[in-house]
């Protein structure tokens, strides 16, 4: 537990260093809040902190990440917003179906740290626009405030339903690439944001309209909103180290699912590596770093494969229409089926082309269970990744 305030601040032109900076050391029992580059950052390191929120019935969806690397420079540090609206609500309310996809840039990043509570606050020199986030040091909530007026402002507040997930070993957290934590892994949601139309460097679909006094996006941990916390970084960032990545999340009856699957390079011969979890009413059932099947006696594992057939699929290889995660335990295996129900963004990665590879991300309907019983759970997910070029 913290016992002194810490504080590390940074600025995206003056606080790169010229010569390779190890990360901290990873801390065992730990949501590793406080950043692994605190002083200065190494041009490849890759620093994370990532919220998502769903509706009960998947009609809403949320994703805030925050990062600290240096991708974007000089223009700032990139914090990434995706909000997706369905055509209906949980309340039967016809609306229109709506996209708002846009990354923030903001050129200062300051982060404290003390007995109570992370906080995490990436602004404008002058203080006029920022996005910030609260994580209490216990990991029972966190709260995150947007306000850059004219794009997006308002609150997510995340209150934990305190299912067990911190790693007690480096192993627990680190694949061949990313270290992956998952600090809150499960947690009511309660969200008040006004997203605005028009704005530079969003995508937006069925968003016109909102020009001037904006749509809103609410979610109730009451009527079943859920959301995570992860907590995510790595030596070197993605594009350089891995070929293909998938981040899987949702939850179905009583099982929460979550999974990032990566191929490293190059793509013919790439390791397969990643992170699952598999908690049934609360419980973690599968906890594993293992992302290939498992022989006889090997352990917990996780494999991932491609659904193809109709449905929708991205811009971009491989145009699945979903994909397929199996857990092993021990004797029991259970299988799920994320399948894409709406296209949410798509991001790609070089200049056009017919093959031209990118980044696709989905809002997704989770069904399966407990393979050899009759069990049949659904609920909303998703999903998100691709192949880097």
């Amino acid at each position: 537990m913290t016992t002194t305030n810490l504080v590390s601040e940074v600025t995206i032109t003056s606080s790169i260093a010229a010569n390779p900076i190890p990360p901290t050391p990873f801390i065992p029992d730990s949501g590793n809040l406080f950043p692994k580059w605190p002083s200065q950052l190494d041009v490849d390191s890759w620093d994370e902190w990532q919220f998502q929120a769903l509706s009960a019935d998947g009609s809403i969806a949320l994703v805030v990440v925050f990062f600290r690397h240096t991708i974007n420079a000089p223009a700032g540090f990139r914090v990434g917003i995706n909000a997706s609206w369905a055509g209906s609500n949980n309340n039967g309310e016809e609306k229109e179906e709506a996209v708002w996809c846009g990354p923030v840039m903001l050129p200062c990043s300051t982060i404290t740290s003390d007995t109570a509570h992370t906080t995490g606050v990436w602004r404008t020199e002058n203080g006029s626009e920022s996005i910030s986030f609260e994580i209490s040091t216990d990991l029972s909530g966190a709260l995150v405030t947007l306000n850059v007026p004219g794009k997006v402002t308002g609150t997510l507040t995340l209150t934990s339903h305190n299912f067990h997930s911190l790693p007690q070993t480096e192993a627990e957290a680190k694949g061949s690439v990313f270290w992956w934590l998952r600090p809150i892994a499960m947690a009511g949601v309660d969200a008040d944001l006004t997203f605005f139309s028009q704005q530079k460097g969003t995508i937006e679909k069925g968003m016109g309209g909102y020009e001037r006094d904006g749509r809103e996006l609410k979610l109730r941990a009451e009527e079943g909103a859920f959301g995570t916390f992860e907590r995510a970084w790595a030596v070197s960032p993605p594009h350089k180290t891995i070929s293909h990545n998938w981040i899987l999340w949702g939850k179905a009856g009583g099982y929460l699912i979550q999974v990032i699957w990566m191929m490293g390079r190059p793509a013919e011969e790439g390791v397969l590596s990643g992170s699952g979890r598999l908690y049934h009413d609360g419980e973690l059932v599968c906890q594993t770093e293992r992302a290939v099947a498992a022989a006889e006696g090997e352990g917990e594992a996780f494999t991932l494969e491609y659904i193809h057939g109709d449905g929708i699929t991205g811009a971009f290889r491989p145009k699945n229409v979903g994909h397929r995660i199996v857990f092993e335990a021990g004797e029991k295996r259970w299988e799920f089926e994320f399948c894409h129900e709406r296209l949410w963004y798509e991001m790609p990665l070089g200049p056009p082309r017919p093959d031209v590879t990118g980044l696709s991300g989905f809002v997704v309907s989770v069904s399966g269970g407990l393979v050899g019983s009759a069990e049949k759970v659904q609920g909303p997910g998703m999903v998100g990744g691709g192949i880097m070029p």
